[in-house]
């Protein structure tokens, strides 16, 4: 299990492989197969023959492929294949600012966490909402759902709550939280003593090891 673990680390790299690869034309017969086959992977392992989770990824797979196909499978040799184009473009250093350096600045916290392609990381920002048995029992019963019952505390946790209500996962920034915490004061109808927030950063590259 360590080890398979492990290979998440390799995946991204792979995945920018791919994508140079389909910019470079003498090796598009390599990337593109690659690029259907890591599509159907995810779609096996997310659709509903997997573990159903995260409908709302399953179409833009399926896009990413149709669109891979239709834009590098062809023989056309428009300029807009060519690399050197781009750096004629200025909305391509745009482009570059905001999908390749910004991003960086996430390592730092100084950047958000979905704005730097974090989403399936497994380090973003995370929370949950503790509960006294008073605000528990004022929640409506569709809310009790997503409440957990730990070491004598109710807990509230929004990303499970927005997953299956919306089916999508939920944006990880505080200032959302913050939100979804002032939202459940108020359909508890609790006051600040009965609603806790517990909000718990990712861990970013820079900190030191406790």
């Amino acid at each position: 299990m360590i080890t398979l673990n492990k290979t998440g680390y390799v995946i991204p790299f792979v995945e920018i492989f791919i994508g140079i690869g389909l910019l470079i034309k003498p090796i598009r017969f390599i990337s593109i197969p690659l690029v259907v086959l890591l599509h159907v992977i995810i779609l096996l392992l997310m659709g509903p023959f997997g573990n159903n989770y995260n409908s709302v990824v399953w179409p833009w797979n399926i896009m990413m492929i149709i669109l891979a196909l239709l834009l590098f499978s062809g023989k056309t040799n428009e300029r807009f294949f060519s690399i050197s184009h781009l750096f004629k473009q200025p909305v391509f250093y745009l482009v570059m600012l905001l999908f390749w350096i910004l991003p960086a600045f996430n390592l730092a916290g100084k950047w958000e966490t979905y704005l730097s392609f974090s989403l399936y990381s497994g380090n973003n920002h995370t929370g949950k909402i503790l509960l006294t048995d008073s605000a528990y029992n004022r929640l409506p019963f569709y809310v009790r759902h997503y409440v957990r019952y730990q070491g004598e505390n109710y807990f509230l946790y929004p990303k499970e709550w927005c997953l299956n209500e919306l089916k999508t996962p939920m944006y990880p920034e505080k200032r959302i939280f913050d939100n979804v915490y002032e939202y459940v004061k108020v359909i508890s109808r609790s006051p600040e003593q009965d609603v806790k927030l517990v909000y718990i950063e990712k861990l970013k590259i820079f900190d030191k090891a406790q």
